[in-house]
């Protein structure tokens, strides 16, 4: 259980960090890819969903997955629960 919710703890910290707006592009070695994607796909480097449904589903991950059972009672999981629920109501 402990080892579950360290990982879930750096899920949440991913979640709600500086990964805004969320786009496809490459970095340092595939440099190459932002052109590719922009030419290539009918909406570029944006996303198919709205930012919103994408913060709801980071949130869902945790709250509807059977797999949290277990351990939907313990604080740290609440928390966690309660920051993703906050980061979806930022824009």
């Amino acid at each position: 259980m402990e080892k579950t919710l360290e990982f879930l703890e750096k899920y949440t910290e991913l979640a709600e960090g500086e990964i805004y707006p969320l786009e496809l592009h490459g970095d340092s070695f595939f440099y190459m890819l932002d052109d590719w994607l922009e030419d290539s796909l009918p909406l570029g480097p944006h996303l198919p969903r709205d930012i919103s449904v994408i913060r709801h589903s980071m949130t869902q991950a945790l709250t509807e997955n059977q797999n949290f059972q277990e351990i939907r009672e313990d604080l740290r999981f609440q928390k966690m629960v309660t920051r993703l629920k906050k980061n979806e109501e930022e824009q």
